[in-house]
């Protein structure tokens, strides 16, 4: 859509499992990159999911260096995604997308094993941040016990530190919200929990039941609203198909002007191999 990769277009792949504040310090390192390639003073970022905290973050914190201009958060779960629990509970990988989770837990397999951990619950729960700990929801109520009575949760320490400095964000930084809908109403948002039958998996108690909201498969609808309100703009999709379906929406956001052409090439992923040395 007239960008360049590498000269006015630029992508920030980060590993999904550190913290938020490890992969704003190379945030902003790639920002001072970019101004030194493209001599610039400031960029726009296109915050996908989690991409948004680590935007956010470094934003709000002492680094930065006014060099946002424009942030447009994609799907970000501001109240954090429910099925990061069962992750970092019970040591399962659950995101919607079965190839993908099942990539993400042979490796976090291969992790726990190679870090020496019982299990790779054990291992997460070594780690002193992972971001399966701070994404975990910070909202009051998604266990309950079978009568319905809420129970005990994890604890997040960085989603409520981030959401109370959120102000400075909005300030330093033209910002946009976009909310994703696949209208099947399948997001899970509430666990049912029963005390573990393995332990010590499951310490705050083993799912057994799912109740959904709308939203993006991932996440739901209440995650983004109960921070923001209604979203500044909204997209039929899946969370991992928010990048594709709102192109034109990001496009506008920050040329002010719809693209001139929209590419929308599919590229499925149908089998894994994996190949490992010794």
């Amino acid at each position: 859509n007239g960008y360049t990769l590498n000269q006015t277009f630029f992508t920030f792949p980060y590993n999904w499992e550190d913290s938020m504040a490890a992969n704003a310090s190379l945030l902003a390192a790639k920002i001072a990159s970019i101004k030194a390639t493209c001599g610039c003073s400031r960029v726009d970022i296109i915050a996908h999911g989690t991409g948004g905290f680590i935007a956010a973050h470094y934003i709000e914190s002492a680094a930065y260096q006014n060099d946002v201009d424009q942030l447009l958060f994609m799907g970000t779960p501001f109240y954090g995604i429910p099925l990061a629990y069962k992750t970092l509970e019970g040591g399962q990988v659950s995101f919607g997308n079965p190839l993908a989770d099942g990539l993400a837990q042979v490796l976090l397999n291969q992790e726990a094993k190679d870090a020496g951990a019982a299990s790779v619950f054990s291992y997460l729960q070594a780690k002193p941040s992972t971001a399966f700990k701070e994404i975990i929801p910070v909202f009051n109520d998604y266990l309950y016990d079978s009568n319905f009575a809420t129970q005990p949760m994890p604890q997040n320490t960085f989603l409520p530190t981030m959401l109370l400095h959120y102000g400075d964000v909005l300030q330093r930084a033209m910002t946009r919200t976009l909310l994703a809908d696949d209208s099947q109403f399948n997001t899970p948002s509430i666990f049912v929990v029963e005390p573990s039958s393995q332990p010590p998996l499951w310490p705050h108690g083993q799912p057994v039941q799912e109740f959904p909201e709308s939203g993006d498969g991932v996440v739901p609808r209440s995650s983004i609203e109960s921070q923001v309100g209604p979203a500044d703009y909204e997209v039929a999709a899946s969370h991992r198909t928010i990048p594709t379906a709102a192109q034109s929406t990001a496009f506008n956001f920050l040329n002010n002007k719809n693209p001139s052409s929209v590419v929308t090439n599919s590229y499925p992923v149908n089998c894994v191999l994996f190949v490992t040395t010794s």
